[in-house]
Formats: structure tokens, C-alpha cells, sequence
């Protein structure tokens, strides 16, 4: 059996095999089926289990797609279509949930349609509590694709899926990529892709504005229409991710793969990671971040508490036994030696049970544990922090973008955020007393001055709807896709 490879070791595994193998000219209805598959492989290779998420029963999945099946019935013309996540309501405005990619941006107006995916129960809150509400939840649209998929099954994607499977098995590591299961992924892709070609040709959107990498149904659907597919950054982003890692390999099969026609990314970080690869050229556009935004205002209002220092941690739902046992031994260092509060917030999709935490901090009076989903969110809780630390959490950035010093624990995939201490961004603690004591020197150079706009463009909004004009302006004009 192969050793598992860490997150980069990964990434250069699956750019040469995919290479090697030209696993890009394997196409279903014209379009490159590889990328279905690039996330799981890479997850095979680190011997990462993929974490359980909190998932709506079958007769409340049954009950929200029924209730869309009308809206469906009698699709309206809108200026954007929008796929979202139910985990995006992560913030409140004046008492309702907003979706943090895109709330702002649409408040007020009534030119869209929303389509929202529940990727968690604790997220999906009574409606009458959400600032913008979504049209439609994608328990309707699965309920079509899954009628389509018993109707239609075209001989192509079983040769393909055959093939495919055959390619990759050269490598005993992808054994659970089995032709049933390459076919049933590309089977659900075909479908998925026939029901949203059917709703954009009536909505008619002058774009789709996604929220993750892995909308590759409605991207085709949108390219073969004509439609830019606009994806917000959702998370850490960086030059080994699976879903963007392409190399010069990919560049002859670009138009026939689902992926955006821009990028709208958080900073120029961002940017330079992506672009180092020569693949995504000119559809990077670092534009910021709306609820980093909203926090740098807030913050100098009044948000940080007064009183003895606070230390937010947050997680990712993996190596949770040797995160919580690296928490304990720190909090025994910290005896007599230093005094502070800490949080710890839960991953809102990956860690939706406290229960493991409580039992192992329940005697700790200065430890509090707190779900995802919990109020203050977690943005508030990083503007009351003096620190931040987590594994290899996006939060790492969000705690950059807002000025809070913060590090990186030696756990499980923490190589792949490992560059931010070796670039000065961050610290490493490679050791609960090294924790300690990096908190208790109070560095000043933990968090580089420049680390703020670097990472988190200013001015989101003026600069999302700046990239939408130009977007609809080559729609006008009947433009290619830049």
C-alpha cells in the first residue's frame, strides 16, 4: 500500500498522473468529466476522510422540492441566476441571517433568481429570519435531475465512465473509483447539466454568479448558452487546491471545461497563488471581501470587549483528538503563567458535534465552545480576539484581513497553510508551550502591516458591481468571454 501524501505532495501527484494520462480528453456531451473527480482523487491520496456534514431528512428534502416544483413551473426573467449555500447565512444584519457572498450586493433589488443548496440543517433557519430570500432550494432541482437520470441514460457516459475508471485504476490509490462509481457521477453530471440548460434558456440570465468550485452542471449549462459564469472565492484558495490547480496541460482543453469565466478573488494573494500556473490569466480579479467590509467598519466601533485577553480557535472537523489533546496540554502550560479566555468555534459544516469538546474542556471555566451556526459568529468573535489560531482554516486570512495576529498549529494538512509563516504573515507553534509563549511575547511583527489589503482588497462592493458592468457590457456588445 502507497504512503498517504500531505496536501502539496498531492496536488504534484495528480499533475503529472493527469498529464500523463491525458485524463482531460475523457468527455461527456462535449464536455471534460476529469474535473468531477480531481477533489476525491486528491482526498485518496492524502487518506483523508471526507467529514460528515448535517444533512435534511428525505421527507424534508421531499417537502422543499415539492413546494418549488410551481416556481419551476413558472421560471421568470432575471438579470443573474445565483447558486448559493444554506453555511453562506453565517452573519446577521439588524436580526436576520445574510448571505455573506451575496446579500449585500443584492439588497434591494429584485432582478435575480436565487437558488440555495442546504449543505446544513443548522443553517437553515425560518425564512422569515433571512435578510434576502432565496427563490428556490436545490432539493427541487435534484428532484427533476433524479427523474431525468431514471428516463434517460445515454450509452455514452457508460463508455466513458469505462474508460475513464480503467485510466485511473492505474494507480492503486483510486481503487473506490470504480466504473459504477466514475458512471454514476458523470450519469448525475449529463442530467444535471440537461435541467439547468432547460431553466437558464428561460430565465436568461446575462450571468451566473457561483459561490464554489464545484458547480460544474450549471457552469456547462451556462457556457453552452453563452452565459459568464462568475464564481465568488469561497474559502482558502491557493496554487495546490484540487479545484484550481491546473497546470499548462489543461490549457489546450480550457474551453471545454466547467469552470468560471472569472475569478472574483479576495486580494492580490490570491491572485499571485492562482496565477503562478500561467492556466487562469486575465479571469482573476482580486476584488475583496463584502463581510471583511463590514468588519473593518465595526471593528473600531466599539465590537472588541475589554478585560482579560481572548484566544479564538477554530477548526476543520479533522484531527479533532489531537487538536483537542494539543488545547488541554497548552491550557497546562498556561497555569499561573498567562490568563485568558478561549473560544472555540466550530467548522459550520464539518463539526457539527460540540459533544467531543465539551467532555474535554468541561472543567475549563475559561474555555468556551461554540457550534458553527452559534451567535456571536465568527467574525465577531475574531474582532474581540487579541489571537487567532487554527490548523489550516480559512479563518487564518479572515484573521489577517481584520488585523489579528494569527497561528498555525502543527496538525493534520497544516503544510498547506505553512507558506504564511514562511512569508512572515503568520506564526508556527510547534508545540503547546511554543503557543504559549508566542502569546505571551506578544510579537509585533506577528501580523506584517501589509497583511490587511494583501489579502482583502478594499472597497468589495464598488468592486464586484464594477466587474458585473463590464461582464454585462460585453453581453450587450455580443463579446467573447474575456
Amino acid at each position: 500500500m502507497s504512503e498517504s501524501l500531505n496536501y502539496v505532495q498531492a496536488d504534484e501527484f495528480i499533475r503529472a498522473f493527469e498529464a500523463e494520462s491525458d485524463l482531460l480528453r475523457y468527455q461527456v456531451d462535449g464536455w471534460c468529466v476529469w474535473p468531477l473527480l480531481r477533489m476525491s482523487a486528491s482526498l485518496m491520496l492524502q487518506d483523508e476522510p471526507v467529514p460528515g456534514v448535517s444533512r435534511l431528512g428525505r421527507w424534508q428534502r421531499l417537502w422543499l422540492g415539492l413546494r418549488g416544483l410551481p416556481c419551476l413551473a413558472f421560471l421568470p426573467r432575471k438579470r443573474w441566476l445565483i447558486s448559493t449555500y444554506s453555511t453562506a447565512r453565517a452573519e446577521k444584519i439588524n436580526g436576520r441571517f445574510v448571505d455573506v457572498f451575496f446579500d449585500e450586493l443584492l439588497a434591494g433589488r429584485s432582478d435575480y433568481f436565487k437558488v440555495e443548496t442546504i449543505n446544513n440543517t443548522r443553517f437553515h433557519e425560518s425564512e422569515r429570519d433571512y435578510l434576502v430570500k432565496s427563490q428556490m432550494y436545490m432539493d427541487t432541482i435534484s428532484m427533476i435531475v433524479g427523474t431525468v437520470r431514471m428516463l434517460h441514460k445515454p450509452s455514452e457516459v457508460a463508455q466513458t465512465a469505462a474508460e475513464l475508471a480503467a485510466a485511473l485504476r492505474r494507480e492503486p490509490r483510486f481503487a473506490e473509483l470504480t466504473p459504477a462509481h466514475v458512471g454514476k457521477v458523470l450519469l448525475w453530471f449529463y442530467c444535471s447539466k440537461q435541467v439547468w440548460s432547460w431553466m437558464l434558456r428561460r430565465i436568461q440570465p446575462k450571468c451566473v454568479l457561483r459561490a464554489d468550485y464545484a458547480e460544474y452542471p450549471l457552469t456547462a449549462g451556462a457556457k453552452e448558452l453563452g452565459i459568464e459564469v462568475i464564481e465568488f472565492q469561497h474559502g482558502v484558495i491557493d496554487r495546490f487546491h484540487p479545484g484550481y490547480s491546473w497546470s499548462s496541460y489543461a490549457l489546450s482543453y480550457k474551453p471545454k471545461m466547467p469552470i468560471p469565466d472569472r475569478l472574483l478573488l479576495y486580494g492580490p494573494y490570491f491572485q499571485e497563488q492562482l496565477a503562478a500556473s500561467g492556466f487562469w490569466g486575465d479571469a482573476l480579479r482580486p476584488v475583496g471581501s463584502l463581510r471583511i467590509d463590514r468588519y473593518r467598519q465595526l471593528k473600531p466601533a466599539g465590537l472588541m470587549r475589554e478585560g482579560i485577553p481572548a484566544l479564538l480557535v477554530t477548526t476543520q472537523g479533522l484531527d479533532r483528538e489531537r487538536l483537542i489533546a494539543f488545547l488541554l496540554q497548552f491550557l497546562e502550560h498556561c497555569k499561573n503563567r498567562l490568563e485568558l479566555r478561549v473560544c472555540i468555534k466550530l467548522h459550520p459544516v464539518y463539526d457539527p458535534d460540540k459533544a467531543p469538546y465539551i467532555r474535554a474542556f468541561g472543567g475549563h471555566k475559561n474555555v468556551n465552545v461554540l457550534l458553527g451556526n452559534e451567535q456571536p459568529s465568527t467574525f465577531e468573535l475574531l474582532c474581540e480576539a487579541r489571537w487567532h489560531a487554527s490548523i489550516y482554516s480559512s479563518c487564518h486570512y479572515d484573521a489577517l484581513g481584520l488585523g489579528v495576529p494569527t497561528i498555525i498549529l502543527p496538525l493534520a494538512l497544516h503544510e498547506s497553510v505553512k507558506n504564511l509563516a514562511d512569508e512572515g504573515f503568520a506564526l508556527l507553534a510547534r508545540s503547546p508551550q511554543e503557543l504559549r509563549d508566542s502569546l505571551l511575547e506578544q510579537r509585533p511583527d506577528a501580523c506584517r502591516q501589509d497583511a490587511s489589503s494583501h489579502f482583502y482588497t478594499p472597497g468589495a462592493l464598488n468592486n464586484i458591481r464594477r466587474e458585473l458592468r463590464l461582464v454585462e457590457e460585453c453581453s450587450v456588445r455580443g463579446e467573447a468571454h474575456s
